[in-house]
């Protein structure tokens, strides 16, 4: 089985982990028109869905120096994301950025730019999942990099819920 990661915005992913830890794919947010295409993320929902116990999405809010209509824009995609979510009937739990950080080591650093920060997420992806850094090796891979471990915290998120067996945990946290 696996979990679904889900770093919702205009950079963000989709990341299927197997229960092992196994990066099975990642695919970057489907977008059409300036928006999240909630068609094409309820296409790859379906085709993942046979493996999926579980999806968790970043619980986002307003960023901080974003004018109203970015913010309001990537409200809607984060709406959008739930919508189909609900629709599809997924498991779904919300996480927010600081509770899944601070879970996959990756606590905020006072002063800290959102470039750097975005780049040790995409740091920590290739040290999780050396034989897929490729994923990650661009500035721009932040979202990848944030969902695949959005996805990795839904298994450890799982393991301490008890729907995993603790004697099946292999991975590096």
């Amino acid at each position: 089985m696996a979990t679904i990661g889900i770093d919702p915005g205009s950079q963000g992913a989709l990341a299927l982990v197997y229960d092992d830890g196994t990066l099975a794919e990642v695919v970057d947010m489907p977008y059409a028109a300036r928006m999240t295409n909630g068609h094409e993320v309820r296409l790859l929902l379906e085709r993942w869905r046979p493996l999926v116990d579980l999806v968790v999405l970043e619980l986002v809010g307003p960023r901080p120096h974003e004018g109203s209509a970015a913010s309001f824009t990537f409200g809607q995609g984060f709406g959008i994301l739930r919508g189909v979510l609900i629709g599809a009937g997924m498991t779904t739990e919300l996480v927010t950025p600081g509770a899944w950080k601070a879970s996959m080591g990756l606590p905020p650093i006072k002063g800290e730019s959102d470039a750097a920060r975005k780049d040790r997420a995409r740091l920590k992806a290739q040290d999780t999942w050396p034989g897929s850094a490729e994923l990650f090796k661009r500035k721009k891979d932040d979202g990848r990099a944030e969902a695949a471990l959005i996805g990795l915290y839904g298994l450890k998120f799982r393991r301490l819920a008890g729907t995993l067996p603790a004697e099946e945990e292999v991975l590096p946290w």
